[in-house]
């Protein structure tokens, strides 16, 4: 059985009641990934999208998704691109200024794209 990456969710939640920046930065990483892997598999299943499942997809599938000049796929680009900029802070980056509000948003943002697939 595949797994659901759908499940990274609650488990983003559930870093983020931790309320450690450790915790809370890796709670945006599994929102981020929680959206992406869903949305990169929704999209080969039903959209067309051939992933490689390298590091080009994530930029490709959000092109992809814009490609399709619906509002409802490309909201889940920019969608996905605010969670990718967000990640890759949590990520890389020494200082994440209001880091609790990144992840509220991170949260609220992959829940609604996983909604809407």
């Amino acid at each position: 059985m595949a797994f659901d990456f759908r499940d990274y969710l609650p488990l983003a939640r559930t870093l983020d009641s931790m309320a450690t920046e450790a915790a809370r930065r890796s709670a945006v990483s599994r929102a981020y990934y929680a959206a992406f892997c869903h949305a990169r598999d929704y999209a080969a299943r039903h959209l067309g999208f051939t992933p490689s499942y390298d590091v080009n997809d994530h930029w490709r599938l959000r092109e992809h998704l814009r490609s399709r000049h619906e509002t409802k796929r490309t909201g889940i680009a920019s969608g996905l691109d605010s969670l990718r900029t967000w990640r890759n802070e949590c990520d890389y980056d020494a200082q994440v200024s209001n880091l609790a509000s990144q992840v509220t948003d991170a949260i609220r943002v992959a829940q609604q794209i996983i909604a809407e697939l």
